[in-house]
């Protein structure tokens, strides 16, 4: 479900967005999708997208601190389609071990083959040592270079409100070669999901994001606002 909603913060007296766990709508009803899509309208070789994201305390269920979270995707970027019917994806996630009693911030790249739906994950790293605080916004800020193992470059800001800054940056290929790719001439990135709540429905029903009646009502919710998307787009040659 998406909605208009109150700051949840209190701090400002302006509407935010706001997902909810709702219907089962993803992964053959295992899972639970909500997106704010930029798709396939441009062609863009460098991406920048800033928004500020608040999540409420109340999403910890009553077994949230001793289950393991490796599946709670809040944004995701796809480069072109190569003549393989290949696409790279770079993925910002939250997730906690099993004991840990806050989400961390992780960024992943994998390679997705659109023929045959599998997945071949190359690239998952933490983002700092940040412990997510709950009923706090927070500000994130993504960069996204086009490039190889040399000069590809994917940089993650994190800084909560009154806090301290958190920077992570890697090299690493980001896009195929050139020569790879179907429709145009330089890499490029086509689709980015700014603004994403993808989770899966076992963590409600095992109690990880619910509370009592059976793990039958859904804790999940987020917030969002501020959203700011830059590219530098392809030009074609």
């Amino acid at each position: 479900m998406i909605s208009l909603a109150d700051d949840p913060s209190g701090s400002s007296p302006e509407k935010v967005l706001r997902f909810k766990h709702g219907t089962l709508n993803a992964s053959s009803g295992n899972a639970q999708r909500i997106e704010g899509n930029v798709s396939r309208h441009i062609k863009a070789n460098r991406v920048v997208c800033e928004v500020e994201l608040y999540i409420p305390s109340t999403i910890k269920g009553d077994k949230f601190k001793a289950s393991p979270i490796d599946w709670f995707t809040i944004q995701e970027y796809w480069s072109g389609r190569t003549t393989g019917n290949i696409e790279r994806r770079t993925t910002l996630s939250l997730k906690k071990k099993k004991g840990d009693e806050s989400l961390f911030f992780d960024l992943a790249l994998s390679d997705v083959n659109l023929h045959t739906n599998t997945i071949t994950n190359l690239v998952e790293n933490r983002i700092a040592d940040y412990a997510l605080e709950f009923d706090k916004w927070i500000r994130l800020r993504v960069e996204i270079e086009p490039g190889d193992d040399r000069n590809g470059k994917i940089r993650t800001v994190v800084r909560p409100e009154g806090g301290e800054e958190y920077v992570f940056e890697k090299i690493v290929r980001t896009v195929y070669p050139v020569e790879d790719y179907e429709n145009s001439p330089r890499p490029i990135f086509e689709d980015f999901s700014v603004i994403k709540l993808y989770t899966s429905a076992a963590y409600v029903r095992n109690g990880v994001f619910s509370s009592g009646n059976g793990g039958a009502v859904s804790n999940v919710e987020i917030f969002f606002r501020n959203c700011r998307v830059d590219c530098v787009c392809a030009v074609d040659e």
